[in-house]
């Protein structure tokens, strides 16, 4: 009987059983910062505005309190850009609809900046460091 299949098996399993978790750790990590990055988005789209030159009213701005504890998340998943990028957001919908209560800000320039809200929250991208380190939290 030949002993190098039998070796060569028993040589490959503990391989491709550590590969394939290591697969799977990576592809959950990705899984968690797109669904932030997606709750992200869909907390700026709630948001609906409606109006005429500088009278606006804003509708769903509740759900905006949801932007720190996703940037906080973010952070703490490692993803530091992605997490400053929220927080940005936050700030400057805040801003925003502060403008929009006093009438400081225009339909059209608050539909800019809408546009642009959304915009950086689907460019948002997660730490490659963070994600293929294998210690990092998930």
């Amino acid at each position: 009987m030949n002993i190098d299949p039998l070796l060569g098996l028993f040589l490959s399993l503990p391989i491709g059983v550590a590969s394939g978790l290591y697969s799977s750790l990576i592809v959950s990590k990705i899984a968690r910062f797109s669904a932030l990055r997606s709750e992200c988005l869909r907390v700026i789209r709630g948001i609906s505005f409606i109006g005429e030159s500088q009278d606006i009213v804003v509708l769903g701005k509740e759900n905006v309190a949801q932007l720190p504890l996703i940037a906080g998340e973010m952070r703490h998943l490692g993803h530091k850009k992605a997490g400053a990028i929220a927080s940005e957001l936050y700030s400057s919908i805040l801003g925003c609809n502060i403008a929009a209560e006093y009438g400081k800000i225009s339909v059209e320039d608050y539909g800019r900046n809408f546009a642009l809200w959304q915009e950086k929250s689907r460019e948002m991208s997660a730490s490659l460091w963070q994600l293929y380190w294998p210690f990092s939290r998930l």
